[in-house]
């Protein structure tokens, strides 16, 4: 950003110059002198840390991130979104969240070329055998009492009973007519 704005100053600086002064000798020594500075190149290089490093960056890199507590994480997609990335650079990093592995594309950007780095996985294997079952799980309370269903029909008549004992004698009644 800074870069930017130097390089507009000086654009404007070099053309209110080059409007005031008369002399073409002037004007073509600053003309020369600006072009000469624009066809500089220049070269960023960034360190992203959480660690307040203070160490001056490998001359061999463009970016590094430093963190001992914090993951790098590439953009991780599916197959079929990988695969809708028009003209992926040579070099391109993807986690592939289908085949579960960091990929790198090793073709070129009109052919691309995904591999898994570290091998990724081989063919599934064959289920094994069941576990031991685990342990019954404690009752659950009791669930509330149901409504009073209807009365259901008369049963068939028991068997009768054994006789009962006799009662006491009864006192003696009138004397008829003779």
């Amino acid at each position: 950003m800074n870069v930017i704005l130097l390089f507009a100053v000086i654009a404007i600086a070099g053309t209110l110059v080059i409007r005031q002064t008369k002399s073409k000798t002037i004007s073509l020594l600053l003309a020369s002198s600006m072009l000469l500075f624009f066809s500089v190149s220049v070269q960023a290089q960034m360190i992203i840390s959480d660690m307040g490093s203070t160490e001056a960056m490998s001359e061999g890199s463009i970016l590094e991130l430093e963190s001992m507590s914090k993951a790098f994480v590439p953009p991780r997609m599916t197959t079929a979104k990988r695969d809708g990335i028009p003209s992926p650079l040579t070099g391109a990093i993807i986690y592939n969240t289908d085949e579960e592995c960091l990929q790198v594309n090793n073709g070129i950007p009109s052919i691309p070329s995904w591999e898994c780095l570290g091998g990724g996985r081989g063919p599934k294997g064959p289920q094994g055998d069941a576990g031991p079952a685990g342990a019954d799980g404690a009752n659950g309370a009791n669930g509330a009492s149901g409504a009073r269903g209807a009365t259901g029909p008369a049963g068939p008549a028991g068997v009768a009973g054994p006789a009962g004992p006799a009662g006491p004698q009864g006192e003696r009644g009138l004397k008829g007519p003779a």
